[in-house]
């Protein structure tokens, strides 16, 4: 069974780096620690030290023939708001994160094919998580969320 994980992500990272401030890092992919400022991720929840899903899917056939495949993909994303320093106020961090969530949202709302990516919907956000993770860099506001995208494969 094949699977558009890998072009889905790849969409994803072109529609956030156009949809995020200029100098908000977009990494593709978790990273080991969070930077001072705003961050997003692609196919992962921000800073971890374990394993993690970056993406699953879901396929299904479609008709007769086994000709045509949809798959809906889950792709889980972070965006976060880090201090860098011992800055004990979390409000400032969590509006920043949101905003780099609402900028994403506003990117998928103007383009929600991911130029004509998905098919038989719309890629939306589905979930959305908000941590506070800490460490020797400070404190940070992360929303880990999904972006669901449906998308259908001609067998040739």
């Amino acid at each position: 069974m094949s699977t558009q994980i890998p072009d889905a992500i790849d969409r994803l990272v072109a529609l956030f780096e156009a949809s995020l401030p200029a100098g908000t890092l977009v990494a593709d992919g978790p990273q080991v620690s969070f930077p001072t400022g705003e961050w997003a991720v692609v196919g992962g929840d921000g800073p971890v030290d374990e394993e993690e899903d970056a993406a699953r899917s879901t396929q299904a056939w479609k008709g007769l023939g086994a000709l045509v495949r949809d798959e809906s993909i889950d792709v889980v994303c972070a965006v976060g708001s880090s201090t860098g320093n011992a800055e004990t106020t979390l409000r400032p961090r969590r509006e920043a994160a949101t905003a780099l969530l609402k900028a994403i949202e506003d990117g998928l709302r103007a383009d929600p094919g991911l130029g004509g990516f998905t098919t038989g919907g719309a890629a939306a956000v589905s979930d959305v998580a908000l941590r506070y993770p800490t460490n020797s860099q400070g404190l940070a506001a992360v929303l880990v969320f999904t972006i669901n995208i449906p998308v259908r494969s001609r067998i040739t």
